[in-house]
């Protein structure tokens, strides 16, 4: 190779490279942008339909409400079921979630606040699962037998979530 192809070389190859590089970072964002948006706008299409046909306990515990409805609940077809069994699937699934974050926070360990961030998780657990166990669920029938053994393993849900609080 001549002297002067080893000279092109070397001054070229970082221009090169940093080309590629940018080449790569554009085309990245471009697909993402292209691709990304319309995901986006499929989930919202799926949340707004999901939103109207299913329910999910309050996120504010005190306020005493019934259940609200629920833009993150795609799993569960509850068009057909009976309000109280909707509402204790809810109350059940909100005290899954605020029971495990709580679990979450406690495992991580910390400080004195993280304890006390995990006892403010188990304590709105303790109320969901209180509350839907309140669900009167003595009628007859396939789904009913279905909510009576959710509401004993809300029971033990709660008797677990209890001990946990008082060893904390």
């Amino acid at each position: 190779m001549s002297p002067n192809g080893r000279y092109l070389h070397v001054v070229a190859s970082p221009f090169v490279s940093l080309w590629n590089a940018l080449y790569f970072v554009f085309v990245t964002l471009l697909w993402s942008n292209l691709f990304g948006r319309k995901k986006e706008g499929i989930k919202s299409r799926r949340a707004r339909y999901w939103n109207r046909t299913t329910y999910m306990a309050s996120r504010s515990p005190r306020d005493g409400k019934r259940p609200c409805k629920s833009q993150s609940s795609f799993d569960e077809f509850e068009d057909d079921l009976p309000k109280d069994i909707a509402h204790l699937r809810a109350y059940h699934k909100q005290a899954y979630g605020y029971i495990a974050k709580a679990l979450e926070i406690d495992e991580e360990g910390g400080g004195l606040s993280s304890k006390k961030r995990a006892v403010e998780f188990y304590k709105k657990g303790v109320y969901e699962l209180e509350t839907g166990l309140l669900i009167n669920c003595d009628r007859e029938g396939e789904e009913w037998e279905k909510a009576r053994k959710l509401q004993d393993k809300m029971k033990s849900n709660l008797e677990n979530t209890r001990e946990r609080l008082d060893e904390l």
